[in-house]
């Protein structure tokens, strides 16, 4: 009856774990997928010429995208923003790029920031 009971708490707890661990691995799959659509849009804006249209000093709304990272219209399970505001010293520009998607515990973000003339 005792080796029940502990073999009861054993695998209670190695299914409490496993559901855990599960779950972690579910956001650090979405965090690295955020990281690499904000990467990439960070490239994008670096790389556009000084006089673009989006490098402007706004706030830009988002592009949306599905989990794996083909941009969408419906129902996105990421959305990709950024904003340009002005830097540190002249001719110098902060880029902001914020990912954001919604979990179980809640909205989540990502934000990268950068520099650029």
């Amino acid at each position: 009856m005792i080796s029940s009971a502990m073999l009861a708490i054993g695998l209670s707890a190695v299914m409490s774990a496993y559901g855990t661990a599960s779950s972690l691995e579910a956001h650090q799959e979405r965090v690295t997928q955020a990281l690499h659509l904000a990467e990439a849009r960070m490239e994008e804006l670096l790389l556009m010429y000084p006089d673009d249209a989006d490098l402007a000093v706004a706030t830009y709304v988002g592009t949306g995208f599905k989990a794996d990272g083909t941009p969408t219209t419906t129902s996105p399970l990421f959305t990709v923003g950024w904003a340009v505001g002005p830097g540190p010293v002249a001719r110098i520009r902060r880029l902001e790029v914020k990912v954001t998607w919604a979990e179980p515990r809640g909205a989540q973000q990502l934000v990268l920031v950068s520099h650029r003339s």
